[in-house]
């Protein structure tokens, strides 16, 4: 019987075959050989003359069979005769059959998706890590603003706090007020009606400003964005002349919307791939899952003035995907230092009296004596002054200076979950996105997930299908093989 044989390069799970219709593929050649009795039709073993056979042979057409034939082994046997075994090459024999079936493909290299995981796909230790930032309208003025509770009854009609007031200043602002709360113009404010110089003197001695002061909050806006009613400033029973912004309400809601990094394939959505990290001013940094990657989200900000407390709620559409407590306020205190060099004292009175203790104890004469000291000129217009000139000299010079130093105002933060270094710093949301680069493409030989219903004829390269059904006219064992083949991955050449 007469074959096409020569030699040829294809994978074994490959539908790659010679050309026998014009009889010209290169490298072949048509020989006749005799069959060996008994042979299969699956795996026959053909006989070749000594003369004839090439040990590069690796491959044959038989045209009886119309069959196409790998060849794995010769054997030399007497007479000068090579018995040649030969196994069938289902996949090229049967190749416009397998073509034309429609299956399910799970793989192909030329029809995929990157949206479906794949679990072939490899990394090595390699992180991608990027950077966004979304501006969520924190307009934060150069220095932030304060809110100052001062203890006192409020203008009805604002809604105040009981008891409390409070007035939102901006940086400028607080320190001039920090300032103004020791000058002769606010003690002039609050003794206005009082004539006996010696009362005037002794409320500039024993009123404290700050005690009616009962907090006060840093926060990262502008003072303009703060709606609130201009009035006087009270301080207890007292009323300056000093004018601020009182709040009207206590309550506020910040909305930002931002997109998730970008979604290019599935392991942009899986979390073995791939980290999200959000970090918004006054909150702990949070973990978002990865399958929001791509989609937009809502973060929803409700902060109460009073406290400077706020909650984070983050939203994928309607589903809650995040919440977090933070503060975006920082507590401030205010304070006056009172430096006692003989013991401790918290009021203008004590600083007097300890002051002339000390003098004392010293061996120095107070002179004039407590009594003629208030009453005269020079206290009335500057009790610290007054006393510091009566007491100046020698060694009493250290208590001099702590006492001319105890009422100097100073301003620090009081240590809370808010900061106004970290909030100021960094008034945008930061989202930090680590992913682990693809150590590998290995479409061409493994293919990429297709989970798609299609004619294998319109697929090139590397496939795969499940549960495979090719109507051709085979025997049961080509039928099986090309099932096997089909299913266990395959190259359509």
């Amino acid at each position: 019987m007469e074959i096409r044989v020569g030699s040829f390069s294809k994978e074994i799970n490959s539908t790659k075959r010679i050309d026998v219709s014009s009889g010209t593929t290169q490298g072949f050649t048509n020989i006749e050989v005799q069959l060996k009795e008994p042979s299969s039709i699956l795996s026959p073993v053909i006989r070749i003359e000594d003369s004839v056979y090439n040990p590069s042979w690796n491959y044959c057409y038989i045209y009886i069979w119309n069959r196409f034939y790998f060849l794995h082994d010769a054997t030399i046997v007497p007479g000068g005769i090579w018995e040649v075994q030969l196994a069938v090459d289902v996949l090229a024999s049967w190749k416009d059959e397998i073509l034309t079936s429609t299956a399910y493909v799970s793989r192909s290299a030329s029809n995929y998706s990157n949206f479906i995981a794949d679990s072939t796909w490899t990394h090595d230790s390699n992180i991608v890590q990027s950077t966004q930032e979304i501006d969520i309208g924190l307009n934060i003025e150069i220095g932030g603003v304060f809110l100052l509770f001062l203890a006192g009854t409020a203008p009805a009609g604002v809604g105040a706090i009981p008891s409390q007031s409070v007035f939102v200043l901006n940086s400028i602002e607080i320190y001039r007020l920090v300032d103004y709360m020791f000058s002769n113009n606010f003690y002039s404010a609050i003794t206005s009606g009082v004539t006996d110089p010696d009362m005037v003197a002794m409320s500039k001695l024993n009123f404290n400003p700050f005690q009616y002061v009962t907090k006060c909050m840093w926060l990262p806006f502008n003072k303009d964005d703060i709606p609130g009613t201009n009035t006087h400033m009270r301080f207890g029973w007292w009323n300056s002349d000093l004018e601020g912004k009182l709040l009207t309400y206590f309550n506020d809601n910040i909305t930002f919307n931002f997109t998730l990094g970008s979604y290019n394939s599935w392991k942009d959505r899986a979390g073995d791939w791939t980290k999200n990290e959000i970090y918004v001013p006054g909150f702990p940094a949070m973990t978002l899952p990865s399958d929001v990657q791509g989609k937009t989200l809502t973060g929803n900000i409700y902060l109460d003035y009073a406290t400077g407390e706020a909650d984070l709620f983050l939203l994928s559409g309607n589903d809650l995907i995040q919440t977090a407590t933070g503060k975006l306020g920082a507590e401030v205190q205010l304070s006056s230092l009172y430096k006692d060099y003989v013991q401790n004292f918290s009021s203008l009175g004590g600083i007097v009296s300890t002051g002339i203790k000390a003098a004392s104890k010293l061996g120095f004469s107070i002179g004039k004596g407590i009594g003629n000291l208030v009453q005269s000129a020079d206290f009335r217009q500057d009790p610290i002054g007054a006393l510091v000139n009566s007491v100046r000299g020698g060694s009493v010079e250290s208590v001099v200076n702590g006492v001319q130093t105890a009422i100097s105002p100073s301003m620090s933060t009081l240590g809370s979950n808010g900061s106004r270094a970290t909030i100021f710093r960094e008034p945008k949301v930061i989202i930090t996105t680590s992913t682990y680069d693809r150590y590998s493409d290995n479409h061409d030989r493994l293919g990429g997930m297709c989970c798609k219903i299609l004619q294998l004829s319109t697929l090139s390269g590397y496939t795969e299908v499940i549960n495979p059904k090719v109507d051709a006219p085979c025997t049961s064992g080509e039928s099986t093989m090309i099932n096997s083949f089909l299913s266990g991955g395959f190259y359509i050449e």
